[in-house]
């Protein structure tokens, strides 16, 4: 018996751009809240980093 795995694409096309942004604002901090887990710094020293971070994606929009 032969087993596979089926495979799909699609184009997703969002209504409102903002859920659009907000989703790429959301996958952005997820993903950098892992790197500042990797770095096993002090509680400070991570809130000073999500701080930048924030600023950042502020300056850009995002949130």
């Amino acid at each position: 018996m032969r087993s596979e795995t089926p495979w799909m694409s699609g184009k997703v096309a969002f209504v409102d751009s903002a859920l659009f942004d907000k989703l790429i604002a959301v996958s952005a901090m997820a993903g950098f809240d892992l790197d500042v887990d990797a770095l096993d710094v002090d509680e400070a020293e991570e809130e000073r980093l999500w701080a930048a971070k924030c600023m950042s994606l502020r300056s850009l929009g995002m949130i």
